[in-house]
């Protein structure tokens, strides 16, 4: 929130949150290492997980944060990607 920016030159090592803090209140989808490839490449992935249209989800891999993708159908698509 705003009440918990601090200015840039306050910024230090334990004063940094993690990513998964910052997508906390989404669902969170664990893929596997072929899944977490196409990630890294913001390829669409398979809405195994039946989400509905629209709806957006953090996909994750081994507690790391990847992305953030959203419903289409019977695909997921990158709305944001974090890894490389």
């Amino acid at each position: 929130t705003e009440d918990d920016a601090v200015p840039l030159e306050g910024v230090s090592n334990d004063r940094i949150r993690p990513l998964l803090d910052v997508v906390a209140r989404l669902p969170r989808l664990e893929l596997s290492d072929r899944e977490a490839a196409l990630v890294c490449d913001g390829r669409p992935l398979a809405n195994t997980a039946r989400l509905a249209p629209g709806e957006i989800t953090a996909v994750v891999r081994g507690g790391r944060l990847l992305g953030v993708y959203r419903a289409s159908g019977e695909s997921l698509i990158a709305e944001r990607v974090v890894a490389w």
